[in-house]
């Protein structure tokens, strides 16, 4: 039997799921392009400067990509050091939480899709409480704008998306991928 969910993390993850509800579906393609357009002028810049004749390129100026803000902590870590982290914090609620919205909100900003790991292991969490009305919920709201993510992009995605039917979730049409994923979108 599992153990129920802390009110303040119920609180928490309902704020989450709120807060995406709320959120306008974005047009992530061209957000992404957008995003990646300015990385690509911020790097040239970085190689204009460094190899300029005011620049060495001994300078320490950073690199805008290496310190542009992740919302995943594993991005810079090492194998056996991200798989450490990933165990260390598998079953705290609040860790996921955490970083599902930082990824959420990077997504609206940049277009970067959020890995779908964390939100996988609240649904897991949930489950082990029996705390299915949260579950639903939160799967509701990552649904709204991610359920269009196909198979072929990542089998959690599609765990996500299988899961929340069976709760009884709506949905959206996995057909709007072709229309709006970077990698599945037809070249103009």
């Amino acid at each position: 039997m599992g153990t129920a969910v802390d009110a303040t993390l119920a609180t928490e993850l309902s704020l989450l799921s709120a807060l995406m509800l709320a959120h306008p579906i974005v047009d992530h393609w061209a957000l992404w392009q957008e995003h990646q357009k300015k990385r690509d002028e911020e790097r040239q810049k970085y190689f204009d400067h460094i190899f300029s004749e005011e620049g060495t390129e001994e300078e320490t100026w950073p690199d805008p990509i290496l310190v542009e803000d992740t919302a995943d902590p594993l991005a810079f870590l090492k194998k056996p050091d991200a798989l450490e982290m990933l165990h260390s914090i598998e079953n705290y609620l609040s860790a996921q939480i955490s970083i599902v919205e930082k990824s959420f909100s990077r997504y609206v900003v940049t277009g970067d899709l959020p890995a779908p790991h964390y939100p996988f292991r609240i649904c897991v969490i949930l489950r082990k409480s029996k705390e299915s009305d949260l579950e639903m919920s939160f799967l509701a709201a990552w649904c709204r704008h991610f359920g269009w993510i196909g198979r072929d992009s990542g089998a959690r995605y599609a765990d996500l998306v299988s899961r929340a039917k069976k709760l009884g979730v709506v949905v959206p049409d996995s057909d709007r991928a072709l229309a709006s994923h970077p990698l599945k979108r037809p070249t103009p």
